[in-house]
């Protein structure tokens, strides 16, 4: 490639907007920006007002609740694995090896230096605030998978190299150790295991991977593949408009979400009082990345204000909180970068499927935070090794329970407890995501920046 993408290029993806006078574009994007905070903040309003119902809702009846936003989840993940993979293989195809290669490293190290920030910030507040000294919460104890820090690294590196594409789109591959049925007190390493579980769950660090092999032989190639680089990239228009369509009629849907996720709580303010300092120590440090540390980052490499940017990644901050899933809000992160914040799609098509993989800014600190109060809740001494190693776990990108599983785990803290900070994860999940896509847009935002002479090359 001889010449950086311009923003107006056919490239970005074309849509209903792209007609419209910069004015009009400026209102469109307010008013669904307006739609969706109102769409949240009714679904809050509403679900608190029915909650004053003696009687508990039922299962059936949060399930109608929540009927249209399980619709809106399902259309946005319907989209995300095409969009996913094409994303990655347009951006790198119009690479250089040298240029995708030192952009690679650089992301990866960007995810990693800021997820290690946010798990420090974690133990921190929880030092400083103590959550769980003096509380006396009850919990039925939850049934968790047990797992251990090397399987889950093997893991990692195993779906990493998937054996088959089709399989990788449905299913992801775990280590599943079965417990011992007379002595209990075994330690988990000496127990037996099943290698290659198949768990119904995509693997998308194997895709991404794949995609990206790709992406860099269609650099290599260049003009020979042309033709093929050329579909990717209108494959990938295509998903972009209709992820347009899916938004553009989404308030009704985030609604719901809110709406059902409300209903479905029982006793919320008496489990708010049960673990408030606990959510409200999460909720500061999520606060402080996302207005603190995630701005100071932005202005230490790009030497501007990130007010404009901000305002213009509110559409993608209020559709993670709403969907509580990185992977659903993709396609809207594609689309408001791209087309409002303008980084070259070359980057903006490999960084943002990747930090919805891989970055963890707000769900590491709360990995962080729910172990070391549980500790506390517990009474247990910590040691500055066992803090250490719980920092360097947390940050691990993997699922959420496991990840917070094998923090208890070196903290020693019984894993049943987990249902303690649980009871809130309905909640904090969406404010996690919320921060860990405003990651992804900032990280696309930098990596350009920083990529900017290769990508004129």
């Amino acid at each position: 490639m001889t010449s950086r993408i311009s923003q107006d290029d056919s490239i970005s993806a074309p849509g209903p907007e792209n007609n419209q006078p910069c004015s009009l574009k400026f209102v469109l994007c307010l008013k669904k920006t307006y739609s969706l905070f109102l769409a949240i903040i009714f679904g809050v309003i509403i679900g608190l007002a029915m909650k004053q119902r003696k009687e508990p809702y039922s299962k059936r009846e949060v399930m109608y609740a929540g009927f249209a936003g399980s619709l809106l989840i399902r259309m946005l993940k319907c989209i995300t694995i095409p969009l996913f993979t094409t994303s990655v293989m347009s951006a790198l195809g119009r690479l250089n090896m040298k240029t995708s290669g030192m952009m690679s490293i650089r992301t990866m190290i960007y995810f990693l230096v800021t997820s290690f920030i946010s798990t420090v910030l974690g133990t921190v507040l929880v030092v400083l605030i103590q959550p769980g000294t003096g509380q006396n919460v009850k919990s039925k104890p939850m049934v968790v998978k047990h797992v251990t820090i090397v399987d889950n690294f093997l893991d990692i590196i195993r779906n990493i190299f998937p054996s088959n594409l089709i399989e990788a789109a449905m299913y992801t591959h775990t280590t599943v150790l079965i417990e011992p049925k007379n002595n209990k007190t075994i330690p988990l390493m000496e127990w037996d295991f099943e290698v290659n579980h198949l768990t119904y769950s995509s693997n998308f660090l194997g895709l991404i991977v794949a995609s990206a092999a790709i992406g860099f032989a269609m650099g290599y190639m260049g003009e020979t593949v042309r033709l093929f680089t050329d579909f990717t990239e209108s494959v990938n228009d295509l998903f972009i408009n209709i992820t347009f369509l899916i938004i553009s009629v989404s308030a009704p849907g985030v609604f719901s979400l809110i709406l059902g996720q409300i209903l479905e709580v029982h006793d919320f303010l008496e489990t708010l009082k049960q673990v408030g300092l606990y959510t409200l120590c999460c909720i500061i440090g999520l606060t402080m990345i996302a207005t603190m540390i995630i701005p100071v980052t932005y202005i230490i490499f790009i030497r501007k204000l990130p007010f404009r940017m901000l305002f213009n990644a509110l559409p993608v901050i209020t559709t993670a909180f709403a969907t509580a899933s990185s992977l659903a809000t993709m396609p809207t992160t594609l689309k408001c970068v791209e087309e409002k914040i303008h980084v070259d799609p070359r980057v903006s098509r490999f960084v943002i499927p990747l930090g919805a993989t891989v970055n963890m800014n707000g769900a590491a600190l709360y990995n962080t935070v729910g172990p070391l109060f549980l500790a506390q809740l517990g009474h247990l001494e910590l040691t500055i090794t066992a803090t250490l190693a719980s920092v360097g776990v947390a940050a691990i990108p993997q699922a959420g329970v496991v990840t917070m599983v094998m923090v208890m785990s070196v903290l020693n803290v019984d894993p049943g407890l987990i249902g303690i900070i649980y009871t809130m994860d309905w909640l904090l999940d969406r404010f996690c995501t919320a921060v860990n896509v405003l990651g992804d847009v900032v990280a696309a935002v930098i990596i350009e920046k920083l990529s900017r002479k290769q990508l004129d090359l």
